[in-house]
């Protein structure tokens, strides 16, 4: 057999794959209706995708083989074209079974879903991986889900930290502002007090220098009036 029949023999096989495993999808997707357990089918369809995956990868390496020189392996251009289109509708019918099996809501956060029976609901990201790769994935996002939760507990304690320290300067300040506030109420009462004090003291003043005056016209009045009971102020003497 010639790597042209090997090819032909190739797409057939495939062919057969692909409308196998559509068979099962929809198998799968009627026990998922009638609540029954699919698991079994789930394993058969993650081998076949992977299977579907190797040999279309195969055909179009071989393809690639049989364009470089079509005469080499009594190929004809409009066999060659032909075969290339079939090969464009395989891949159309591969990419719509994918789209079939990832046709369910991906969970947030890369965690695997699981309906009632316990079989997980297949995504994009685990078609055609084995139970032991999906169970590395996992692994691998639960690590790096960990790192950041480490990462966000090491902020927020840097934030509590922070936040301690504020309080307590908070605190001081209000303390500083207690006291300057009792130390202005001492002074203000201080300085009522002197006021008070100034306020005596100036009248006090003023009430001697009144008297002051009073007394000194009172000496002048006498001065005056002895001296004009003696005739100085008249001229006689």
């Amino acid at each position: 057999m010639n790597k042209s029949e090997k090819w032909l023999h190739g797409f057939d096989k495939l062919e057969r794959l692909i409308s196998n495993t559509n068979s099962l999808l929809n198998k799968k997707k009627q026990k998922q209706k009638q609540s029954l357990n699919a698991s079994d089918i789930s394993m058969q369809l993650r081998k076949n995708i992977m299977q579907i995956k190797k040999d279309f990868a195969w055909l179009e390496k071989q393809l690639d083989i049989l364009s470089s020189s079509p005469s080499e392996y009594g190929i004809s251009n409009r066999e060659l074209m032909r075969r290339q289109d079939n090969l464009a509708t395989l891949k159309n019918s591969v990419d719509k079974l994918n789209k079939g099996m990832s046709n369910k809501p991906k969970p947030r956060g890369g965690q695997l879903k699981y309906d009632e029976q316990g079989d997980f609901i297949e995504d994009e990201d685990t078609i055609g991986m084995t139970n032991r790769e999906i169970y590395n994935q996992q692994t691998t996002l639960i690590e790096k889900q960990d790192e950041s939760l480490d990462v966000l507990h090491g902020a927020l304690h840097r934030q509590l930290e922070m936040g301690k320290v504020i309080n307590n300067e908070l605190n001081d300040q209000d303390r500083l502002i207690d006291d300057i506030d009792e130390k202005m109420e001492r002074v203000d009462g201080k300085l009522k007090k002197n006021t008070k004090r100034t306020s005596r003291l100036t009248q006090k003043t003023r009430n001697r220098t009144y008297i002051c005056c009073i007394c000194w016209l009172i000496i002048i009045i006498v001065l005056l009036v002895v001296l004009a009971s003696k005739g100085y102020l008249s001229g006689k003497k």
